[in-house]
């Protein structure tokens, strides 16, 4: 009987180790989420913005395929695929594009009194 009570203790302690991380995780993953999303509306336009919160599940594709062996379809390969194209291409239009990322009170004003 004495030998099983390490056994039963050691397992206590694991899973309270593994409670520990998992609470770690569902603490700090959402407020990193959150708060790069808040920094990224105030620093950048909207679409570019909303476009980038959009792209995780763009980007746990790869992992999911290399890391857990999921298989995918040829549709999910080409809607990744032009998913990340068009992400591309907004973002080169936003680079070379002449319009302000954002509109000052005083941009108007000097516009208005030319």
């Amino acid at each position: 009987m004495s030998e099983h009570i390490p056994q039963v203790v050691g397992a206590n302690i694991h899973q309270w180790v593994v409670f520990g991380w998992v609470a770690f995780g569902a603490l700090l993953g959402p407020v990193i989420g959150v708060s790069s999303s808040l920094l990224a509306v105030q620093h950048v336009n909207i679409g570019v913005a909303s476009t980038l919160m959009a792209l995780p599940s763009i980007f746990m594709l790869p992992i999911s395929y290399f890391v857990f062996k999921e298989r995918f379809g040829w549709q999910v390969v080409a809607g990744t695929l032009i998913t990340i194209a068009g992400v591309a291409l907004f973002f080169f239009s936003q680079l070379h594009s002449k319009v302000p990322d954002k509109v000052s009170w005083e941009n108007v004003a000097l516009t208005h009194a030319k």
